[in-house]
């Protein structure tokens, strides 16, 4: 059996319907809330037998006229669980603030803002990756998730989500690098990967650090 319990779900089934609960009339979610009883118990077996399999992401029109890739319901539901799971799991360093828990943007810039005004920090350093979800490497995000995640179920559905679909008009495409955005999962696995990095920055007594997301600032005294 997997690690996700009857709470998972439920927890991640009312996510979902209050993230989708402006999507269209057509839009696979009304299917899902409406034959929900069943779906979860489908859902559910699927799990813990290990042969839940996610669809590829469709490319939807917004009302601009840009194209968004979006997983289907039931495998935004199933991400949304293992998000729930993972949290507990993956170590995430502090320094990281764009998760949940962890000051968010407006305690971050109140943070800065007083160490600037403090005098303490006269170098100022703020750079970013460019592209960064899309240059993750897979294999070596798999091989850093497999370290604190053991269950075969679990891994088969990381690796199933690291190695993505998008499917637009009969045509899929499968990146060969990075991760997909837009899912509950995503921010996690970009505050994980970088993990090590944020140790080794902030064990320098001499400045301070923070990151958010793929952005980093660091504050360096005298």
């Amino acid at each position: 059996p997997t690690a996700f319990t009857l709470s998972h779900i439920n927890t991640a089934y009312t996510w979902l319907c209050k993230s989708r609960r402006r999507f269209p009339a057509n839009a696979d979610i009304w299917h899902l809330r409406f034959h929900w009883n069943t779906e979860r118990a489908r859902i559910l077996r699927s799990l813990h037998a290990g042969t839940y399999r996610f669809q590829p992401l469709s490319l939807v029109s917004r009302a601009d006229g840009s194209q968004v890739a979006v997983w289907s319901s039931a495998d935004a539901l199933v991400i949304k669980c293992l998000t729930l799971y993972l949290e507990n799991v993956l170590p995430v360093s502090r320094w990281c603030e764009h998760l949940r828990g962890h000051g968010g943007g407006r305690a971050s810039v109140r943070q800065t803002h007083a160490r600037l005004l403090s005098g303490r920090y006269p170098f100022v350093f703020r750079t970013d990756i460019r592209g960064y979800y899309a240059r993750i490497s897979k294999t070596l995000l798999y091989e850093q998730l497999c370290r604190y995640v053991s269950s075969p179920v679990l891994r088969d559905l990381l690796c199933q989500f690291l190695h993505y679909s998008v499917e637009d008009g009969g045509e899929f495409h499968t990146p060969l690098r990075g991760i997909p955005r837009g899912s509950a999962l995503s921010p996690l696995l970009a505050a994980f990967h970088l993990t090590e990095t944020d140790n080794v920055f902030s064990r320098n007594r001499h400045m301070t650090y923070a990151r958010y997301m793929d952005d980093f600032l660091i504050l360096g005294g005298i």
